[in-house]
């Protein structure tokens, strides 16, 4: 890669859109969910700690798709453990 070609802001991703699927709730703290970064046939797999998981979506300005019922209600009780009263996405 050449000096051209790398980022210079940090941001790997430039203005394609990445979207997050959060598919299930893990021992009470670790979130699943499927990452996408402008072609939904590319997507990968993460696991994350709750906290962490909060960061990335706000430095990754991500916007969540709708999760099943179960999961929204995992979701909900992770914000509430800790304290968390912000809305996720973006």
């Amino acid at each position: 890669m050449t000096a051209e070609q790398t980022p210079s802001t940090g941001d790997q991703f430039g203005d394609r859109e990445r979207v997050a699927r959060i598919t299930g709730v893990r021992r009470a703290t670790y979130v699943e969910f499927d990452f996408t970064v402008g072609d939904e046939q590319l997507t990968v797999e993460l696991i994350m700690p709750y906290p962490a998981f909060r960061e990335f979506c706000e430095h990754n300005r991500i916007r969540l798709l709708p999760s099943s019922s179960e999961v929204e209600r995992q979701m909900q009780q992770l914000k509430w453990r800790f304290g968390d009263r912000k809305e996720l996405g973006g």
